[in-house]
């Protein structure tokens, strides 16, 4: 929130579908485990604030998500594709009014990061070839993207251009694969 409006974009929805393949690409399966979830999305800003907060629900599925077939609307023309994250079915309020019971497995996940127009990736590039590794800033600056990883019960770190912070899932179980309720990014005030 930027203080301002509290505004906020609604990236994923409940499905697991992104609501604009402009800014924010479906959920795949990363690597053989299944029990990490990757959106691809265009790095953006909000034009009040440099500050992004993005707020996930993470809802583990027992044994995993099933993959939602999505149809979205962009620039004019319906896309068709699959993402995971489908949540299994959950109860409603006793009291008939739609809303959705909290469930002892949901977990939410806050991540602020500061949105720079002008980005110091050489003198980090030249520090990574220094050090020996292999760096993640040159993937990001290629492509502009950066990748969102949600893991559970794993520490996973953004790309050093953006900003230092990590997203944490605590683990529910050692069989439970997150599933991904939905997804926001807000602005933050200052």
């Amino acid at each position: 929130m930027d203080g301002i409006d509290n505004s906020e974009i609604l990236l994923i929805d409940s499905l697991g579908c992104p609501t604009d393949v402009s800014i924010m690409g479906s959920l795949t399966k990363a690597g053989n485990s299944g029990k990490t979830l990757l959106a691809p999305f265009e790095a953006f800003k909000f034009p009040t604030s440099d500050i992004v907060q993005f707020k996930a629900l993470v809802t583990p599925c027992l044994p995993n998500c099933e993959p939602v077939d999505c149809s979205v609307k962009s620039h004019g023309q319906t896309r068709d594709f699959s993402s995971m994250g489908k949540r299994r079915r959950r109860g409603t309020s006793p009291y008939g009014n739609g809303a959705r019971m909290a469930d002892k497995d949901d977990v939410v996940v806050v991540q602020t990061i500061q949105i720079t127009d002008k980005f110091g990736f050489e003198k980090q590039d030249k520090l990574s070839q220094k050090r020996g590794r292999d760096d993640i800033t040159g993937e990001f600056q290629e492509n502009a993207t950066w990748p969102l990883r949600i893991e559970e019960g794993k520490h996973v770190r953004k790309p050093r251009g953006i900003n230092r912070g990590l997203f944490h899932v605590p683990s529910r179980s050692a069989a439970a694969d997150p599933g991904l309720g939905h997804l926001v990014a807000k602005k933050e005030a200052q």
